[in-house]
């Protein structure tokens, strides 16, 4: 199922980050990029596709946040996963 509103992640969502993250690093090299995640599993999806497309090569460092632990990080570029 690819909408797994039951544990409270959405697949679908969490690659179009990464996608973007990959993007943004692409387009824009040097600029520190964050992901700010509405939920605790959601957080975790994405952190796990990063560090998997990260050890591939595909993808560089980003940091990955609840909105309850955010506040007081800076970066050049935020996405919101809601």
């Amino acid at each position: 199922e690819n909408n797994r509103t039951s544990d409270r992640t959405n697949p679908v969502e969490a690659e179009t980050v990464r996608n973007l993250i990959h993007q943004l690093q692409t387009e824009l090299p040097g600029r520190s990029v964050g992901v700010v995640t509405f939920n605790y599993p959601q957080q975790q999806l994405i952190q796990e596709m990063l560090e998997d497309a990260h050890k591939t090569g595909t993808v560089g460092r980003a940091f990955v946040k609840n909105i309850e632990n955010v506040q007081g990080d800076e970066c050049d570029v935020i996405i919101f996963s809601i």
